[in-house]
């Protein structure tokens, strides 16, 4: 009998820590909830990331002066002026591939038009025609 008990507690202590018993409430699932509500509504992701909330001074002087900028709002206003600069320069790199490819299309237009023009020229024909049309008349 001390035996069988022996090999009970022993398996009951194996089940306990293979298998530990589950105290933790998740909720990831209502996080991400809010989150993916909001950009189907075209919304930032989280409440915080732009907005006045999170743009604007947090604090005026009484004369309607500005508050100074916190670090985060400064880091902020950088990040986005540097993704502005990179916006511009891509833009800029767009417009002259277009302009690039534009100009290549037209080459190859001229050169083929250049080309049958040099091609195709009446060797007399015009003037036969017109000598045998008076000739008639």
């Amino acid at each position: 009998m001390a035996a069988g008990a022996w090999r009970k507690g022993l398996i009951c202590l194996r089940l306990c820590f293979l298998s530990p018993p589950c105290r933790a409430l998740s909720t990831s699932s209502r996080v991400l909830a809010g989150s993916r509500w909001r950009l189907r509504h075209g919304l930032p992701r989280s409440g915080n990331e732009y907005g006045p909330l999170t743009d604007l001074p947090d604090w005026s002087y009484a004369d309607g002066r500005p508050g100074v900028l916190s670090t985060g709002q400064i880091r902020r206003r950088q990040e986005r002026k540097e993704l502005a600069q990179r916006l511009m320069e891509l833009i800029g790199e767009v417009d002259f591939a277009v302009a690039n490819h534009e100009r290549r299309l037209k080459a190859v237009d001229d050169k083929r038009e250049n080309i049958i023009r040099q091609k195709l020229k009446r060797k007399g024909g015009e003037l036969e025609n017109t000598s045998m049309t008076k000739d008639r008349s």
